[in-house]
């Protein structure tokens, strides 16, 4: 047998337990925001001074390399460099692009006789 004075004793508890709940899914949700909160301050400090020994660092070797070669200086240089290796190929009695197996060279040749694509057979 129910009474009004048992059913408001158990809506009430009810409630507290619902309540107590709820409070709990907050400090819950509270503590994982506090652990996942990043001080910024901190890690914008960090961040600018790892940014900066990267900078000076980065100015250091250029300073080492010397000034910055223009276009045209590093042409001649690619082309120099050219050069010797030419010297070096003509000396070991190989022509320019002589160091290519002959065989993959004929491989090319024979495969020039394929349609070029898909769409002339």
């Amino acid at each position: 047998m129910t009474t009004d004075v048992g059913e408001r004793i158990k809506a009430e508890a009810q409630e507290r337990l619902e309540l107590a709940a709820e409070i709990g899914r907050l400090q819950r949700e509270i503590e994982q925001v506090h652990r996942s909160i990043i001080e910024l301050s901190t890690d914008i400090r960090a961040a600018l001074a790892a940014r900066n020994t990267g900078l000076s660092q980065w100015a250091a070797m250029r300073a080492e390399v010397g000034p910055q070669q223009t276009n045209e200086q590093m042409r001649e240089a690619a082309r120099e460099q050219w050069l010797e290796y030419r010297e070096q190929q003509a000396g070991k009695g190989m022509g320019v692009g002589q160091e290519e197996d002959t065989e993959a060279i004929r491989g090319r040749q024979q495969s020039h006789d394929l349609p070029d694509d898909d769409f002339s057979l």
